[in-house]
């Protein structure tokens, strides 16, 4: 029973205890006939509170004297004692049986059959009776106590409106009797719910002056009412700080009795407060004190999620977790464990992707418990997410099915399938989402949320465009376009943004212009000028590219993307030839926000021009480490900086410090895939460099660098990628036999180990391979003497890559690896003795580099004139 309906009822029993006359016989009639001793009998037991007693006496003088003249007031009588015992059935039953024979107490009859079904809560049934009283006897006593108690139940209903209007009038019964003082208490009763309303009515400073014509002394618990009344007054007038004061003064006093009913209503009051003012975790806190076992399961089950719930909006997610976790010490709370596992297993999900793991167990011990379809079906939700975090995206299809089977709401139903349909985008299955979005659309015939509704539309449009079926993309738009609901412009937009993307400019353009026309929102009219922005940038049109950003930063200051189009219209500067203005764009971007990704963005692009204009590479070299060293950097762009700062030392021959810059990529793991790769490839590149070493620091340098290749290697040994890393070892090992022969062996192994990956591999990786395998054979065969097959072997492997032989079908030639092939290729034949083959290569290099062809000629010269000489 809430406060309101205990007030009214306390009002009702004092009403009913003083409602038989003290003289309970009829006037003028002796009371010497049975029935008259019956009725005396029963009125006594009525008026001592015997409530069973006196209402089988007064049925049995019903039943045994029909005729009796005191039978209306006997049964009229019988209803209240009943009515006492919660009877509220029976006693209506009896008055409304009986009313037509009410006469002068109709009134009363109608009174009591009301009370009746407020008892019963049936508020409907107890206002229509409340009105025809009031309708039928203007003039009754019961026009008051009418008048409020159907006041009540318009509060019950939070019909605000109707509560004034019953009780404001100044000619109506209760102002009438009001304006000589509350001092009954259904006038106070009265006033507590006009000022409530009033309240409710947004003018909260009457009701305060309602209330201060209260005397100051009221009955314990009406007067707790007033007060919690007045802490909300305060708060509505802006008066926080002395509202919490005084709800910290009366929950004081409260606590001191034993109205459990009352301390809980302050206690959730004061969080309220502290709740309005975004002070979550006191207001959390203050929940502390109803998780105890003297208060109901109700309130204690309450004081649970209402503090996890606040924990969690003041950001303390760990907490509000612990503090759910508590309530399964509570046992008489168990069945709402099942609850509180789909609470805790969402709340996981959502704080940190890696609970995955302990999300799962709490929504296995909710489907554990007692379930109905729509907990049920979380759960099973729950699940599917779950497994979606762990990457098992089997499970998560499988649970998201039995998710979407399983609730009786048609609205979860739609929350689930629209999730489900959102993932699938993500993963740009697109047909299968856009089928989704249409069963939500579906579903929202029948009761869906207008906004979610809207939403899968969008997206089922969005959808759509990802299988780039811009024919249906067109028909849906059309849909829209007849119906046009809350998403029309974003529609557009989207069919604008794909047009573009598709290089369908002047299509994307028509659709900007329908958008415009529109009227959209601020926020829409922004993402739609800069749509045309882009659409100006893809034609190359710099001038009006750059007008239009100036003027769109004019528009719109302070949007959450103006420093991304601040480096947008730099980088145009950029192609437009400004590099000055381009240069000053990037500095004010810098400058103004500083730590943001534009930021970190604009001070790449100029440590990459002094890098690029090689006029100072140690200033480049600095930035990209101050990049690279900052804390607030974006991952993508540290490793960057990172890289180039090592790519900026080796341009200046400072050799240590490129390899720490390379080696500290490669040390941290969160650099991964091409980056790695790169990095390593790098430090590779570097050793080869750096071989002139004395040979012990060499070794360790060459192990460094191929430990890192075979790092690659081993964690795609079938990918390009390995085939470049081998490459890359058998150089490493190829320099490393000058000094230790052992190595000529380790390097032939790494190139045939590059040419045998089994998936194809780039032109140029197979050439320098092959050319790696044709320098250390003609090492080999030269290192002891003159070792005629290893030199052959060798010269197979250069004309391979000379004529391209080593070739996959579609594969082209690499210019680099033809002229550097056909150069060995002449020194080989020489050492073969082949002179006539080195005429022929001789015509084919000059043919494909007519700069080479003065030096040519000499060596063409050359081969003649030793063919000659042969014998």
């Amino acid at each position: 029973m809430n406060i309101r309906l205990f007030s009214i009822y306390a009002v009702v029993m004092g009403k009913l205890l003083a409602g038989v006359d003290g003289n309970v016989q009829i006037h003028g009639m002796p009371a010497t006939k049975p029935d008259e001793k019956l009725y005396l009998a029963a009125a006594r037991s009525f008026q001592g509170g015997h409530w069973a007693t006196s209402s089988r006496w007064f049925n049995e003088l019903i039943t045994r004297f029909p005729d009796s003249s005191r039978r209306t007031k006997a049964t009229l009588l019988l209803g209240q004692s009943l009515f006492q015992q919660e009877n509220y059935r029976e006693a209506y039953g009896i008055l409304s049986n009986n009313r037509l024979a009410a006469g002068e107490l109709s009134d009363e009859y109608l009174y009591w059959m009301a009370e009746c079904r407020l008892g019963q809560g049936n508020l409907d049934a107890a206002n229509q009776v409340f009105a025809e009283l009031l309708r039928g006897f203007p003039k009754s006593p019961r026009v008051l106590e009418a008048t409020v108690a159907s006041a009540f139940v318009a509060a019950e209903r939070e019909d605000w409106v109707r509560v004034v209007a019953l009780l404001r009038p100044a000619e109506g019964v209760f102002q009438v009797q009001a304006g000589n003082g509350f001092e009954e208490d259904v006038l106070q009763e009265g006033g507590l719910l006009l000022a409530e309303a009033l309240l409710e009515q947004k003018t909260p400073e009457a009701a305060r002056l309602l209330l201060d014509k209260f005397p100051r002394a009221l009955k314990r618990s009406r007067g707790w009412r007033r007060d919690l009344l007045k802490i909300r007054l305060d708060d509505a007038m802006g008066h926080t700080k002395e509202a919490l004061e005084e709800a910290s003064t009366l929950r004081d006093a409260i606590n001191n009795t034993e109205e459990d009913l009352w301390f809980v209503q302050v206690v959730q009051l004061q969080s309220q407060l502290l709740e309005g003012q975004e002070k979550w975790i006191e207001s959390a806190n203050i929940y502390n004190s109803l998780i105890d076992h003297k208060f109901d399961i109700v309130t204690r089950q309450k004081a649970y999620f209402e503090s996890a719930r606040l924990l969690y909006l003041g950001g303390d997610r760990l907490s509000a977790i612990k503090r759910l976790e508590l309530l399964f010490g509570d046992l008489d709370l168990k069945p709402a464990f099942s609850v509180t596992h789909c609470i805790l297993g969402e709340a996981k999900l959502q704080s940190n992707r890696y609970e995955g793991t302990a999300a799962v167990a709490h929504f296995n011990a909710a489907l554990d418990g007692p379930l109905d379809e729509n907990l049920r079906a979380r759960a099973l939700w729950g699940l599917g997410r779950s497994y979606r975090s762990l990457g098992d995206m089997a499970k998560s299809s499988e649970y998201y099915f039995k998710a979407i089977e399983a609730p009786s709401s048609d609205l979860l139903r739609a929350r689930i399938l629209y999730d489900d349909s959102y993932m699938k985008i993500r993963s740009k299955r697109w047909l299968e989402a856009s089928e989704g979005f249409k069963s939500v659309i579906t579903l929202g015939d029948v009761g869906t949320p207008t906004l979610l509704m809207e939403q899968a539309r969008l997206m089922q449009i969005k959808s759509t465009l990802g299988s780039t079926n811009l024919v249906e993309a067109i028909s849906l738009l059309q849909q829209i376009r007849n119906n046009p609901g809350l998403i029309l412009d974003e529609a557009v937009l989207l069919m604008a943004q794909a047009h573009a993307m598709a290089e369908n400019l002047n299509d994307a353009d028509e659709f900007l212009v329908e958008l415009t026309g529109n009227g959209p929102s601020k926020i829409l009219l922004a993402a739609a000028e800069l749509e045309n922005i882009q659409i100006h940038v893809k034609k190359e049109r710099w001038t009006e590219a750059i007008t239009l950003y100036n003027k769109w930063l004019k528009d719109h200051v302070g949007h959450e993307q103006i420093s991304a189009v601040r480096l947008d219209r730099a980088w145009a500067l950029v192609r437009s030839g400004q590099v000055s203005d381009a240069a000053s764009a990037y500095d004010e971007i810098i400058n103004k926000h500083s730590g943001s990704f534009a930021a970190y963005a604009a001070k790449m692009w100029k440590a990459d021009r002094m890098f690029n204009s090689k006029a100072d590479r140690l200033a480049a070299e600095r930035l990209y480490q101050e990049i690279a060293g900052s804390t607030n950097t974006p991952p993508r762009l540290r490793q960057r900086a990172q890289m180039m700062s090592g790519r900026a030392a080796v341009a200046r021959q400072g050799y240590d410090d490129a390899r720490k810059s390379f080696s500290a990529l490669l040390d941290d793991p969160n650099v991964t895939g091409h980056v790695r790769a790169e990095a390593t490839f790098a430090l590779g590149d570097l050793t080869l460099i750096d071989l002139g070493a004395p040979s012990a620091e060499a070794l360790g340098k060459l192990t460094q660098s191929t430990n890192a290749f075979f790092s690659i290697i081993e964690s795609s040994p079938s990918s390009v990628i390995a085939a470049r890393a081998w490459g890359r070892i058998g150089d490493s090992c190829r320099l490393m036999a000058t000094e230790r022969p052992d190595f000529h062996e380790h390097a032939l192994q790494a190139y045939q180990n590059s040419l045998a990956v089994s998936v194809q591999v780039p032109a140029d990786v197979k050439s320098q391979a092959h050319m790696g395998l044709a320098y250390a054979l003609e090492q080999f065969g030269t290192k002891g003497g003159v070792a005629e097959g290893s030199v052959a072997e060798a010269m197979d492997h250069v004309l391979a890559v000379f004529y391209g032989r080593h070739l996959d079908a579609g594969q082209k030639q690499d210019p680099y690896w033809r002229g550097q092939s056909g150069l060995a290729a002449l020194r080989l034949v020489e050492k073969l003795e082949q002179y006539g083959q080195g005429v022929k290569i001789c015509d084919e290099l000059e043919r494909s580099f007519p700069g080479m062809r003065p030096g040519l000629v000499e060596k063409r010269k050359q081969f003649e004139k030793l063919m000659k000489d042969e014998p």
